[in-house]
């Protein structure tokens, strides 16, 4: 497991916490299993590009910020 991985997957579970999504709701509008965003949030599985897109648009953070090239919080996104 990678640091960046499980980076990323804890500002997902934070700005979706942030949006007062559950998993289940966040899982629903990006078209994947409950158990993938799970593996996802704890850096367990690295998400491909164009689902880090939706997650950026639905979430409305940065994909600077989602791949660990921030490391302040754009929340929500002002660029």
């Amino acid at each position: 497991m990678s640091t960046r991985l499980q980076i990323m997957g804890s500002r997902i579970r934070t700005a979706r916490q942030f949006r007062r999504l559950t998993g289940e709701q966040l899982a629903e509008k990006i078209g994947i299993a409950v158990d993938s965003l799970r593996h996802i949030e704890n850096g367990v599985r690295s998400p491909s590009f164009q689902l880090i897109e939706r997650i950026s648009d639905i979430l409305d953070v940065s994909l600077d910020y989602l791949a660990c090239l921030l490391y302040t919080s754009p929340s929500p996104r002002d660029s």
